[in-house]
């Protein structure tokens, strides 16, 4: 499987294939147990994640308004659980330690910025969020800077919700290729 990770960040097309790895080595290296993924689709980042999850011993909560063709093999079955549902919906439900965090869910800026102020809570200094699509539409290596971007991007995308963040709170740095790929912490 790292050998598939391998060639798509190598060779894939898709819009997060360059960040499949990553996904992975960022879970392995802090050694995630609770993970939480907003926005699922086709699986393309469930799996780099749920792999993460297997190597560590723990669980990947996927979240999806929308049901997914994703399944994986039996040998991650018993790492994931898929929840069809909205994710504001999911996060005012959460009421333990997240370890871990992608969110690539609706890019509206107001959600992304909700979603955060629901993570927050259970995210301590040690906790990884993960934006994807801060770069949208290949801005890169600048950050989305229009307002006006259809409505799944409105409100500046997911970089709309970085913009509104307390700087004496978090922390953040891009991965400036793929339509960016933002690492988010709290400090305290």
């Amino acid at each position: 499987m790292i050998n598939y990770l391998i060639n798509k960040a190598l060779y894939g097309e898709g819009d997060s294939d360059q960040h499949l790895l990553v996904l992975f080595s960022l879970v392995v290296a802090s050694r995630s147990k609770n993970i939480l993924e907003l926005g699922v689709r086709n699986g393309d980042s469930t799996m780099p994640l749920l792999m993460g999850a297997k190597a560590t011993g723990g669980i990947l909560n996927s979240v999806d308004i929308t049901n997914t063709t994703f399944s994986p093999n039996e040998d991650y079955k018993s790492h994931w659980n898929f929840h069809q549902m909205n994710a504001i919906d999911y996060l005012k439900s959460v009421n333990q330690k997240l370890d871990f965090v992608f969110i690539d869910d609706w890019h509206d800026g107001l959600h992304v910025f909700n979603e955060i102020n629901l993570i927050e809570p259970w995210a301590t200094k040690e906790t990884i969020i993960v934006l994807h699509d801060t770069m949208h539409t290949f801005r890169h290596p600048n950050y989305n800077n229009d307002p006006g971007d259809p409505v799944y991007f409105s409100n500046y995308g997911p970089y709309g919700a970085l913009l509104k963040l307390d700087r004496q709170k978090w922390e953040y740095a891009t991965l400036p290729y793929n339509h960016g790929l933002t690492l988010l912490r709290k400090y305290e």
